[in-house]
């Protein structure tokens, strides 16, 4: 069991153990609402703010107000609902009533009705009892709202917490509790808490207390030593706010070894006192250890950091199992342009994930699917796109793929066979990088990674490549192969003078359409099956480096795919996006 770490100041001490929620509710004070509808003038309780809710204090454990006089057909909502994954969640709230009463909490103004709630008679308008329900809530930021169904009862507060399933216990450190400190500027910017050159200040954020804010590059934060009782997958969750979108904060744990876990995007949540929760998903192996964060981008708030077990350890790849993964990146052309939905620096967090990521993914080869770039050989493009890709020399095996907005000159300029040619797995080439292959041994068993050039509706056809390919696929009959190319969809080429011709070929990616997702099944002459899948998410109106990986699952005979984005933490869930197919492999 990981040990709960908590540090609170006395005032803090108290409100915790009158609040019967645990350390990971998201609790909403009923006279904080945002918006309201109240059908009587005026405020009947006279206290704590000048509107038509009426607020009255409260006798109930913890004292403070609880909103009352509720009539049939009024509202509350309040705003900065942070769910960091799907999942079953505990609604708590606390009621009284002398008659009883009905009322329906839902989500986004009535947009999904969340639960209904039957008051029971509690005796007396301050007897107060807590309801409890129990709701599936997908991942995403929203206000909660309650409606009263009936009159005749009072509101204190409403607690939204993560089912508990029997996991490891919570570790969460309040930012402002570190144990070591580095700041690059003189003195507490923000005057609270404690003496120091850290910047803390009082937050606004649900449950109170300090943040630390005025971040900048280089700074860095040490917490107390905790216990992992448990090899396992966990997730690594951070409360932050941010007016930006260029923050980044890294983590590492340090105990008998260091192990870095990656780092989290900060997104731009449009204040510096509104709240999200940014996740990233990690392994941990069992030992004792110290966590250690470095601000990578400055410009975000910090109010908390926690870890706990993972709702996502199907998504990784378990080594003892033999399982190892395949990472393909689909067209980046805008991020080379460093578009305003699409910047550079979406590009290169992603690219240092993929890095940080590559032990928990068991990651053996990472292939791009072309249009690297969108003005085929802008320099300054080039630079950019090299910028990010260069984070995976001499970390993963890789090789980029051309396509049709990418000059296959500027390619060879900043992707020279030299820098490929003396790595164990690589293999052969025609003409330059567009068209060459890697081998592996995975498991006892031959993989060939292959990479042909772009045929799509744009360029020319060059037989002498599609001949290139076909022979490198006559050569290794024996190999799984996993081709890797800029277009199966808009021209046939590709379906035609391969996928249908040989039988070693198991699986193909492309991007290129914005079809955004879609997968289609081909046959070799003999019975061979290729899993084909087109990814491509430049038309989406906001670019957040979406990503595709493959884990190869050979115990089970499986492929499982998913598609995760390192700038919003969040994997994408409808079936195009996530799903398997059967793929017979050598056990480890």
């Amino acid at each position: 069991m990981l040990h709960t770490l908590r540090f609170l100041n006395a005032a803090l001490l108290t409100a915790f153990f009158l609040l019967p929620t645990s350390l990971t509710a998201q609790v909403f004070q009923a006279e904080d609402y945002r918006y309201f509808h109240d059908t009587t003038p005026g405020n009947a309780g006279r206290v704590y703010r000048n509107d038509d809710v009426d607020i009255e204090l409260t006798t109930d454990d913890g004292g403070g107000y609880n909103v009352g006089w509720i009539a049939q057909g009024e509202w509350l909502t309040w705003s900065g609902l942070d769910i960091p994954e799907r999942g079953d969640y505990v609604i708590k709230v606390r009621v009284a009533s002398p008659e009883g009463a009905r009322f329906v909490l839902d989500l986004d103004g009535g947009a999904r009705k969340l639960a209904t709630f039957d008051v029971p008679d509690t005796g007396a308008w301050q007897n107060w009892t807590t309801l409890t329900e129990t709701v599936t809530i997908d991942a995403g930021r929203y206000q909660l709202g309650a409606y009263a169904v009936t009159r005749g009862w009072n509101l204190n507060w409403i607690a939204v917490e993560r089912k508990d399933t029997g996991g490891s216990d919570l570790v969460r450190f309040e930012a402002e509790d570190f144990e070591q400190g580095h700041d690059t500027t003189t003195g507490n910017e923000g005057g609270a808490y404690r003496n120091g050159d850290v910047d803390i200040e009082a937050t606004t954020d649900e449950g109170g207390g300090y943040n630390i804010g005025w971040t900048e590059a280089g700074e860095h934060l040490t917490y107390p030593a905790f216990d992992v009782a448990q090899t396992g997958f966990y997730a690594v969750r951070a409360r932050v706010a941010s007016r930006s979108n260029r923050g980044a904060l890294a983590f590492q744990l340090r105990g008998d070894r260091t192990q870095n876990l990656g780092q989290i995007v900060i997104p731009d949540t449009g204040g510096w006192q509104n709240w999200t929760t940014a996740t990233v998903n990690v392994f941990l192996e069992q030992g004792r250890y110290q966590l250690h964060c470095r601000i990578e981008s400055g410009g975000f708030n910090l109010n908390y950091l926690e870890l706990a077990p993972s709702e996502h350890a199907d998504h990784y790849a378990d080594r003892a199992r033999g399982e190892w993964s395949l990472l393909v990146v689909p067209d980046t052309q805008h991020y080379a342009q460093n578009r305003e939905n699409a910047p550079i620096q979406h590009m290169r967090n992603a690219f240092s994930w993929i890095v940080a990521a590559k032990d928990q993914l068991n990651l053996q080869f990472v292939q791009g699917l072309g249009d690297i770039t969108e003005s085929w050989n802008a320099s300054w493009e080039w630079e950019n796109a090299v910028s990010a890709w260069d984070k995976l020399y001499g970390e993963v095996a890789f090789i980029p793929v051309q396509g049709n907005h990418d000059s296959p000159a500027a390619l060879n300029r900043y992707f020279p066979v030299a820098n490929f040619i003396n790595e164990p797995w690589y293999g052969d080439d025609f003409g330059g990088i567009e068209n060459c292959y890697a081998e592996k041994v995975i498991n006892g068993e031959n993989y060939l990674f292959l990479q042909v050039e772009s045929y799509d509706p744009y360029s020319d056809y060059r037989p002498e490549g599609i001949a290139w390919a076909k022979q490198v696929l006559a050569d290794f009959p024996n190999h799984k192969v996993l081709l890797a190319t800029h277009d199966i969809w808009g021209t046939q080429v590709i379906r035609n003078e391969l996928l249908t011709r040989y039988d070693n070929l198991v699986m193909t990616n492309a991007g290129h359409h914005c079809v955004r997702e879609t997968a289609f099944v081909t046959h070799g002459p003999n019975g061979g099956v290729s899993h084909n899948f087109v990814c491509d998410y430049q038309c989406d109106n906001h670019e957040v480096m979406l990503l595709r990986y493959y884990i190869f699952r050979p115990l089970e005979d499986r492929v499982d795919f998913y598609t995760f984005s390192p700038i919003t933490g969040r994997f994408e869930n409808d079936a195009d996006s996530r799903g398997s197919f059967p793929l017979t492999q050598r056990n480890p």
